[in-house]
């Protein structure tokens, strides 16, 4: 986006639905939406409770008052208003640094201006390709990066405007997290010698809640890129601020930078909940144990990956204890991984969540139990959510009211939100611009372009007799069986159950005759056999007849990965067809 650029209503694209019965329709609990001054809302919350400490460096143990907080985050946004003489809405400002504690300030600099955030994870650094397709897909404005990225960051910089004669596609103003000589420093601007006085006439922008607060890249991707939005009203949405449970004092704690969607809002209740979070800057999994222990956490957030690879650490000294909430934001392939979370984190909530990445909402959640095979993305609505689910052939809305033993049917998943707004005349939330208003704040048009559109999760699953979404797989994923569509990551789940499979990756192999077989292409684990022939009486014994592995079982040493740790499937699944094609070319 250029600078200066007004931002528009973006009223989405209303799909072609047919079909309004309550038996097409389930919904999650409804509760008033507000349309909160955020800025002011923060900006209390650190005056009134100065000496709050909220944030912690799990490593240096380091920390950050909410003083601290609001001085540094002020006057990062006041030197931006200089910088752009006040006007601010829709300057993209990236960061990326492995000091997720002073991520946390441009953060707050850019909610408070309307300015588009844009958070970066330190591994897009290590491939130059990928750090120029992003400066060209983001056109960052102001970026601020780790001193010792700088090098690198303007090669990059150079490449990219090379190739394009006409004009710099790229020229970012660049403050770097420690010194360089050639830039400004981010302890240089949030160091500045501001008085108290001063720093109260700062007046921030009054944002509508359909702006855009934040843009990265998706965070469960499954191919590269993917590029998401995350609006205003996501930050503070009835169904965002159901898990964790944030008691006031508690303390928090996630894995991974401000690229992961979840974090973002992660960070704005843990301010306004008064909760001190614990960061990682480039820690070990082995840390974090050790961190939760240390600082007595009460609740931790997870990837599912993450969550994988950190029970690979020596972690049965530490004491976990204190836990009593864990929430994961995708599902645990592996059943090893189920039961060692429920062994170690004992009377402790297990929660996985569904969570819509383009919109930044949490849609599904569910209580994790043993019963790991028919427990993978289930649970209720959250709050102010609707869903349909459309069948993949007639696209027709199904009936999601089936009786119990019976098999409901499945189809590609739709949601919509639910938006019961607040009047002037009863509002009683003091942070909402109706508090005490004259008149309501947004208009019809601003309320319709919101409220009325259903839009695709791009997921396939049904809902079962207890009014569950059960989430099967990626709609790009399924395969299709004669006349059967075949979500790839069930029978991926499956796999996994094998202690020999430490990856898999399902895909589609043409059949002349039945349209597509399932393949699957397998990592085995360190140190544990596993042969074809125990994989094909695995799927026998837990799967239907649709779902067995028709176009075979291949063995792999290793998996293309993503910037987010998932496997980049279209990488593998492009690679693997040209083998085979060669393979046959050869063989005729």
């Amino acid at each position: 986006m250029k600078k200066g650029a007004k931002k528009k209503l973006l009223k989405k694209k209303k799909e072609d639905i047919p079909g309004t019965s309550s038996i097409e329709i389930l919904s999650g609990d409804e509760e008033l939406i507000h349309n909160e001054d955020l800025t002011k809302k923060l900006l209390e919350v650190f005056n009134a409770h100065p000496n709050f400490i909220g944030q912690i460096d799990a490593v240096t143990e380091e920390r950050m008052t909410y003083q601290e907080m609001r001085r540094s985050s002020v006057k990062l946004a006041m030197w931006l208003q200089t910088l752009y003489c006040g006007f601010c809405t829709n300057v993209v400002i990236t960061v990326c640094t492995s000091n997720q504690m002073f991520a946390t300030i441009p953060f707050l600099s850019s909610l408070y201006l309307d300015a588009i955030f844009n958070p970066w994870d330190v591994k897009y650094f290590d491939n130059h390709m990928r750090l120029m397709f992003f400066l060209v897909e983001y056109e960052p404005e102001v970026m601020f990066i780790d001193s010792k990225n700088y090098d690198t960051l303007i090669q990059c910089i150079n490449t990219v405007n090379r190739n394009n004669r006409e004009e710099n596609i790229v020229s970012p103003r660049i403050v770097t997290f420690g010194q360089r000589e050639e830039v400004e420093s981010f302890e240089a601007i949030v160091n500045r010698n501001i008085d108290d006085e001063e720093l109260s006439k700062f007046a921030h922008e009054r944002i509508h809640p359909m702006n855009i607060a934040a843009t990265m890249f998706t965070p469960n991707g499954a191919n590269y890129p993917g590029k998401i939005y995350m609006r205003v009203f996501a930050l503070t949405y009835p169904s965002n601020q159901e898990v964790p449970t944030m008691p006031t004092g508690s303390v928090g704690l996630w894995h991974g930078s401000f690229a992961w969607t979840f974090n973002v809002v992660l960070m704005l209740r843990s301010i306004i909940n008064r909760v001190t979070v614990v960061k990682f800057s480039g820690s070990t999994d082995e840390n974090l144990f050790g961190a939760i222990e240390k600082f007595k956490v009460n609740w931790v957030c997870l990837e599912g990956i993450k969550c994988t690879d950190m029970f690979k650490t020596d972690f049965h000294t530490h004491d976990l204890s204190s836990v009593k909430q864990v929430v994961l934001s995708d599902p645990l392939y592996k059943q090893s991984t189920y039961e060692l979370l429920l062994e170690n984190f004992k009377n402790t909530s297990i929660i996985q969540v569904y969570s819509i990445s383009s919109e930044g909402i949490i849609a599904a959640y569910q209580q994790v139990t043993v019963d790991w095979l028919t427990n993978q993305s289930r649970g209720p609505l959250a709050s102010n959510i609707q869903i349909k689910i459309l069948d993949m052939q007639t696209k027709n809305p199904v009936n999601l009211h089936v009786k119990l033993n019976a098999e409901p049917p499945q189809g590609e998943i739709f949601f919509k939100y639910m938006f019961k707004w607040c009047k002037p005349k009863t509002c009683d939330m003091r942070h909402c611009w109706n508090y005490q208003a004259e008149k309501d704040n947004l208009d019809k048009k601003a309320k319709s372009a919101i409220a009325t559109s259903w839009s695709s999760t791009e997921d396939y699953g049904y809902v079962n007799s207890n009014q569950e979404l059960q989430v099967e797989g990626r709609k790009k994923t399924l395969i299709k069986y004669k006349g059967a569509h075949i979500a790839a990551e069930r029978i991926e789940r499956v796999l996994h159950y094998h202690p020999g499979v430490a990856e898999a990756v399902v895909c589609a192999m043409p059949n002349k005759d039945d349209g597509q077989h399932p393949i699957a292409y397998i990592r085995k684990e360190t140190g544990i056999e596993v042969t074809k022939e125990e994989i094909i009486e695995l799927m026998s014994n837990h799967l239907p007849d649709k779902y067995q592995l028709r176009g075979g079982v291949h063995f792999k040493m290793d998996f293309p990965y993503l910037p987010n740790g998932r496997i980049d499937r279209a990488l593998v699944i492009n690679t693997e067809r040209l083998t085979i094609f060669v393979i046959d070319e050869h063989t005729l």
